[in-house]
């Protein structure tokens, strides 16, 4: 059953007919340290390869000198946990 937030912003839900798994599947699951204080990230990804996968799983983030791509944060964790 979907949560009440969901349904809220979103109608028409239906299954998808997309093959979810062989997306998911593409996904490169990282590890790695973050540059602005050392911190480990014990599972994570890299932006630019989530766009290569479909642009949709992110955010361009404009910068002074050009634009960043951040994850959008419900695609990130929830898958797995």
């Amino acid at each position: 059953m979907c949560g009440t937030l969901i349904l809220v912003f979103k109608y028409a839900i239906a299954d998808s007919t997309e093959n979810a798994l062989d997306i998911i599947n593409r996904f490169k699951h990282r590890q790695f340290h973050w540059k602005e204080d050392g911190r480990h990230q014990e599972l994570g990804y890299v932006s630019q390869e989530l766009y290569a996968i479909n642009p949709a799983l992110v955010l361009s983030v404009p910068q002074k000198t050009d634009s960043h791509y951040a994850t959008k944060r419900r695609y990130d964790y929830p898958l797995f946990k």
